[in-house]
């Protein structure tokens, strides 16, 4: 019998031994369990403050293309006038005035200025298309 209760006592301290193995096993197990969810945890923080970046840099860009947009068209607007004021002119019988030379030189300036406003219309466009892109990646 006492052959029989110093096994079972040895069985006990072996299976003892073996489940504060296992339980020190769990334990690092939980703690890199915490760690990797604090990593998760800023990556996504991370993340969520990259997509509000970029809505707001898409937001900007929206601006920036509808403020190019407009100054097109403000553009195009006053070269159409100018052109009218030359028909005016040119209906009225005069074509070599001075106020004709003014008015050919004011059309090749706001030609140039409605270029300048289209060209910078399509890349706030573009930009703004961008933007939209990086947002819709971040999020």
């Amino acid at each position: 019998k006492e052959e029989e209760a110093e096994e079972a006592e040895s069985q006990a301290e072996s299976k003892s031994a073996v489940l504060e193995s296992e339980d020190e096993n769990l334990q690092q197990l939980a703690q890199q369990l915490e760690i990797i969810i604090g990593h998760r945890e800023a990556e996504v923080n991370a993340s969520k403050a990259a997509a509000a970046r970029a809505r707001e840099e898409e937001e900007e860009a929206k601006q920036l293309a509808q403020q190019a947009q407009e100054e097109e068209k403000a553009a195009e607007e006053k070269e159409m006038l100018t052109i009218q004021r030359m028909h005016q002119l040119e209906a009225s019988g005069v074509e070599d005035s001075r106020e004709m030379m003014r008015l050919r030189a004011e059309l090749a300036k706001a030609h140039n200025e409605t270029e300048a406003a289209r060209l910078e219309g399509a890349q706030t466009r573009s930009a703004w298309k961008f933007s939209e892109q990086e947002r819709i990646k971040a999020e």
